[in-house]
């Protein structure tokens, strides 16, 4: 008899202006569609009991059909099975079709390695989303209000943050409606007494466990008793008013992180000259939409992190540091390179970095191929790039001209001193720049022409000792040419006739 009389005074409130105002919001925010089913979850609390008698009582005017979601977290035993026996009791009256969905938080949190508090909002976002897809609705409504928004807001301020976390809980993202917002917590329970409608006190909101609670059951307190009874409210319309100078920001960030920044595989490169050219907080904001970008989520990525990026801009060549999510920021010649961070690749600077030492054990040394002159041999870069090389003896008085191709180079066989082989780079290796026979270390060849470290590695040489006298794809030793003493000629090919090297 009591749910028959809880659902008669739903269509009779005493006072309207909140259903009103609820209303209004919804339409200014245009969460619904008229024919839509919706998903409302609904714990058994103050905030959700209020969203799905006003829902209800609404749904005529809206347009829309109601399906309500309960998940009983199995974590407060018999106070969750009343929490559930009152949802249902409601829903029965109500005419509501209602999903239940049970779990252990506990062993699930254990099992997905997450705080209780994470692994229940995700369970619950789960739950939404399957009785969604069951009952093909379009959106889902959830409870959140102003004191709500104020808490967020506050949460991410503390623990660092930027634009974006000030901007609090969005009215609409995706499928997710929350049609609350226009209201401060205290009118929620004021309503709810003043028509007789009842709901369940989830003791867990009340202790300290969560950062959350904290900030709702002793910080926000605090601020409305001691400095203004309003000052959740007015913290949630700070938030609203945040969230469009962010809305305006990201149409300007589209623009300008088109110009600064350019994909590359799974890496993104943000270039030093247009990023720098950019306003403070322009920059800061393309900082943050690229590590989400390659992260793959937002959590846990901050202002700290977007500050640790940015000064990598003004460090030297090489310079590295790792954020969440196994990202790396790179700073090169271009700019900065935020990039995952896989295993095979990690062993192959492990390695790279022992070879610069010379500490690199000989079983670690990049593999060499000794040429078959004459013959051809294969050969595979440490990333897998296979690569045939061929070589022939020329007698010059039989073949006069010139042999050279983009893909061919000769050398002057005679002064070879020792098996030349083919590989990749390793400490020691150097070219002659000059006809006098000056050298230069391989190495700084490499960073004065400005190629990135991370392809150095892959650089196919045509080695005698550590005399490169080719670095395929950039330039020849000139030690080593034919000249006119010349009687015997070395001619390499590499990979049967494509372009892998200039002739200077």
């Amino acid at each position: 008899m009591a749910e028959k009389e809880q659902k008669t005074r739903a269509y009779q409130y005493k006072n309207k202006e909140i259903p009103a105002r609820v209303q209004a919001y919804i339409q200014e925010h245009r969460m619904f569609e008229r024919g839509e089913t919706v998903i409302t979850g609904i714990s058994g609390g103050a905030d959700s009991v209020c969203l799905f008698f006003i829902l209800h009582y609404l749904q005529e005017e809206l347009g829309v059909k109601l399906v309500a979601v309960h998940v009983n977290h199995g974590i407060r035993g018999e106070d969750a099975d009343a929490d559930e026996r009152f949802v249902q009791n409601i829903c029965k009256t109500a005419g509501i079709p209602l999903e239940i969905v049970r779990c252990n938080l506990e062993l699930i949190a254990k099992k997905r390695k997450q705080s209780m508090e994470e692994a229940g909002r995700n369970i619950r976002r789960e739950a939404f989303e399957r009785a969604a897809q069951k009952y093909g609705a379009a959106k889902i409504a959830l409870a959140h209000h102003k004191n709500d928004n104020a808490e967020t807001l506050l949460m991410n301020l503390v623990r660092g943050t930027g634009l974006n976390g000030m901007t609090g809980i969005k009215p609409v993202r995706d499928r997710y409606v929350r049609p609350l917002l226009c209201l401060e917590r205290r009118e929620i329970e004021g309503f709810l007494e003043q028509n007789g409608i009842r709901y369940q006190t989830d003791q867990t909101n009340l202790t300290e466990d969560y950062t959350r609670n904290k900030i709702r059951n002793r910080v926000i307190p605090y601020m409305e008793n001691q400095i203004n009874p309003r000052a959740a409210a007015h913290l949630s319309e700070a938030a609203e008013q945040l969230r469009g100078v962010q809305e305006f920001l990201e149409k300007q960030l589209k623009v300008f992180k088109e110009n600064c920044v350019s994909r590359k595989g799974e890496k993104l490169l943000i270039r030093t000259e247009p990023f720098q050219s950019g306003d403070k907080i322009l920059r800061e904001m393309t900082v943050l939409s690229c590590m989400e970008e390659v992260a793959g989520q937002a959590k846990d990525l901050s202002a700290v992190h977007v500050a640790d990026v940015s000064t990598l801009f003004g460090k030297q060549c090489g310079r590295q540091i790792m954020l969440p999510y196994h990202m790396r920021a790179v700073r090169g010649y271009e700019g900065v390179t935020l990039e995952k961070v896989h295993a095979a690749r990690e062993k192959e600077k492990e390695v790279r970095q022992k070879k610069e030492k010379g500490i690199l054990l000989r079983e670690e040394l990049p593999l060499e191929v000794k040429c078959r002159i004459p013959g051809t041999v294969f050969y595979q870069t440490p990333k897998g790039k296979k690569t045939a090389v061929t070589c022939r003896i020329v007698d010059l008085a039989e073949n006069p001209g010139n042999m050279q191709k983009s893909h061919t180079n000769c050398f002057d066989y005679d002064i070879i001193k020792h098996d030349l082989c083919v590989r990749t780079r390793r400490p020691g290796d150097y070219i002659v720049i000059d006809r006098e026979g000056r050298k230069q270390k391989l190495k700084s060849y490499l960073i004065n022409e400005k190629i990135p470290a991370s392809e150095r590695g892959e650089i196919l040489l045509i080695a005698d000792g550590s005399h490169i006298l080719w670095v395929v794809g950039h330039r020849l030793s000139l030690c080593g040419r034919p000249d006119e003493h010349t009687k015997r000629i070395l001619q390499i090919q590499i990979d049967g006739g494509e372009s892998h090297g200039r002739d200077n």
